[in-house]
């Protein structure tokens, strides 16, 4: 209909007719048949065609009545004009003398019946007939669309769900599948239908969760499973499909690829891994750094008493490099952990390299052999020493990994090579001079497809336990940050070499002195020395009093406190220790500089992720020193400190190098 109103009926059998009759006496007579029919009627009567077509625009029409022959306007124009206005009322002919052929024609054309007209008894039952039938028709109608918009929402989820769903017949062949399954099991939508999922699919947990569908009712699966194309972690439930007497005559099957999940359950237990690491190395690093701070310190005392030329001189000089090697130690391990800050400073890469090396021949067996080549007049880089023996220790270690039988070569190269534009296989680097590391290996090779995918973090090759995929990332991005590049070129059966680039210093840096040619400075100020440790409180005092200094060393932070407020004037300078019980080195401060503002502090730690050089400064802590403190670093640290207090009361944090 175009938008005719619906008039509300005044009664429950009110009959709106719309009646196309050029007599007046057949209208009467019709209407009155309907009244005896049982009908209230509200009729209409119209005998052109023009009056015809504004009555359908005016209103709904229950039933349109029409005469057959009428001098400008017959029963079939009557028909032809409803079905133009695409009108629903029943259209039944009622005339005097309509032939055979010609009723035939009207009822074909889409007439509901034909009644003549010295047969009105029978009009009240077409009437009613016709009307049933129409409510018949449109219930159906509106059943028939809610079926097939039904069918196409089922058809719209089925297509474009996020999961994979199939249907599978009584004997697990698939009836249908959306375009997610078949990307899940990697074959095309076509070829998958009419595949017997139970004959194709090897025994065990996916094959037992449809067995058990089309058997029990219901089935699930989540595991790892072999695809056409992959390896793939898949989330699987299959439901029995049954007849009106309960017969299973087929499932349906809902799957999930869970891989990126798995993978990332996998990331975030490894990250938690690595963050235990990191915790444990930095309790480590603490402890270390407070048994090599001794070993060091009175080290240094015992070579200022030694005579050069003995022997026990000799001895103690190899304890003190073995102590600072020891601490250097523990800096990687913080690195590693990334507990350490990342200063890059002028650096020999042939003597990292060779300390690397040195390292990892103590962890490879002696059936690999590992050959160097280190340019030795190679420049210096600018980079952060740990970072660089992170470098080489995870390239070795990977070359070392990728021989199958545990033997074989492995070949450390260093030189000197000038890039320029036309060195078309280094595209992220400028052109200039850099310094080459190369590391080959004999191994088994990487394989093409995955050669793209080795830098990635957490990808990894080896088997479960054997490597947590982060050591080729964290190469990748040291050597980023250092401003350089890694290359790699690789066959199977024939190894790889790998190869990096780090720019070399343009400016030459002259050699620093060293600290045993510097003098140490002295003072004669007053100290207040606290730390827990009482081998290194004594040892710290003892250092310090070789200086000139005057010093009182306790090792209880809440006593310090104490005699502190008896007399804050006493001390010049204030010493402590990070981590110690009852009060930790950061609140010792805060209580001291609450008593006197102006009092230099100066903390001490082995490690503490609890305060860095940054958060000391805003404390108002004047330095922070990384134990094991060399004699210098201890020196030169208190005297600047204690200057700067001289020159200006107010002075700012000294940041130490």
């Amino acid at each position: 209909m175009k938008g005719r109103p619906i008039k509300d009926k005044i009664m429950e059998n009110e009959l709106h007719v719309l009646h196309v009759e050029d007599n007046d006496d057949d209208y009467l007579l019709i209407m009155r048949a309907l009244k005896k029919s049982g009908f209230t009627t509200v009729p209409q009567r119209v005998d052109t065609k023009e009056a015809f077509v504004a009555a359908l625009d005016k209103q709904h029409w229950d039933v349109v009545l029409s005469d057959y022959a009428m001098p400008h306007f017959n029963g079939m124009d009557a028909l032809k004009t409803i079905l133009d206005h695409e009108c629903d009322p029943p259209f039944i002919i009622v005339s005097g003398a309509v032939g055979e052929e010609r009723a035939v024609a009207l009822l074909k054309a889409g007439a509901y019946d034909y009644i003549r007209k010295d047969n009105l008894a029978r009009l009240g039952q077409s009437v009613r007939r016709a009307l049933d039938q129409k409510e018949t028709y449109k219930k159906q109608t509106l059943a028939e669309k809610a079926l097939k918009e039904s069918e196409e929402r089922y058809r719209l989820v089925f297509e474009h769900s996020p999961l994979g769903i199939a249907q599978f017949d009584e004997m697990g062949g698939i009836v249908d599948c959306n375009e997610n399954f078949a990307q899940i099991f990697g074959s095309p939508k076509a070829k998958l239908v009419g595949v017997n999922m139970l004959q194709s699919i090897p025994d065990g947990p996916i094959h037992d969760a449809l067995s058990d569908a089309l058997t029990k009712g219901y089935g699930q699966f989540e595991g790892n499973y072999k695809t056409i194309t992959d390896d793939k972690d898949i989330r699987a439930i299959h439901s029995a499909i049954t007849d009106k007497d309960g017969t299973i005559i087929g499932a349906v099957g809902i799957f999930e690829d869970i891989s990126k999940q798995v993978r990332l359950e996998s990331h975030i237990k490894q990250i938690q891994k690595m963050e235990s690491i990191g915790n444990l190395a930095g309790g480590i690093a603490h402890d270390f750094n407070n048994l090599l701070f001794p070993i060091m310190g009175l080290s240094e005392m015992l070579l200022e008493d030694l005579p050069k030329e003995s022997n026990a001189h000799m001895f103690v000089t190899e304890i003190l490099k073995a102590g600072k090697r020891g601490s250097e130690l523990v800096k990687q391990v913080l690195a590693f952990s990334r507990k350490s800050d990342s200063k890059k400073i002028p650096v020999q890469f042939q003597k990292i390299i060779k300390e690397a090396l040195k390292l990892s021949r103590s962890a490879i067996p002696t059936s690999v052999e590992i050959s160097s080549d280190i340019f030795q007049d190679c420049g210096m880089v600018e980079a952060n020493p740990t970072q660089l023996h992170q470098i080489v220790m995870n390239l070795v270690t990977n070359a070392y990994h990728a021989l199958e039988e545990a033997s074989g070569t492995i070949d450390v190269q260093l030189q000197e090579v000038a890039m320029n534009q036309d060195d078309i296989e280094i595209k992220t680097i400028t052109p200039g001079a850099y310094a080459r590391l190369t590391i080959s290996d004999t191994g088994t090779g990487i394989k093409p497809e995955i050669r793209e995918k080795i830098f990635e973090p957490y990808f990894t090759t080896k088997e479960k336990g054997k490597g947590t995929g982060l050591g080729l990332s964290m190469v990748y991005g040291i050597i980023k940050d250092h401003k350089g590049d890694i290359q790699v070129y690789s066959e199977l059966g024939k190894g790889s070499v790998f190869s990096v680039y780090i720019p070399l210093l343009k400016e030459i840096i002259a050699k620093q002195p060293t600290q045993e040619n510097e003098t140490i400075s002295t003072g004669n100020e007053k100290i207040l020395l606290v730390d827990d440790e009482q081998s290194i409180v004594q040892m710290e005092k003892k250092m310090l009093e070789r200086m000139g200094y005057s010093v009182t060393a306790m090792t209880d932070s809440v006593q310090a406190v104490e005699m502190f407020k008896k007399n804050p004037q006493q001390f010049d300078l204030i010493i402590t220790d990070m981590t110690m019980p009852k009060m930790t080195g950061d609140q010792l401060a805060r209580e001291l500089i609450a008593i006197r503002p102006e009092i230099p502090v100066i903390i001490s730690t082995g490690y503490s992720d609890r305060l860095n050089e940054k958060q000391a400064g805003q404390l108002g802590i004047k330095a922070f020193l990384m134990k094991p403190v060399s004699k210098f670093d201890m020196a030169r640290t208190v005297r600047e400190v204690l200057d700067s207090i001289h020159l200006n009361k107010n002075g700012g944090f000294n940041e130490k190098d």
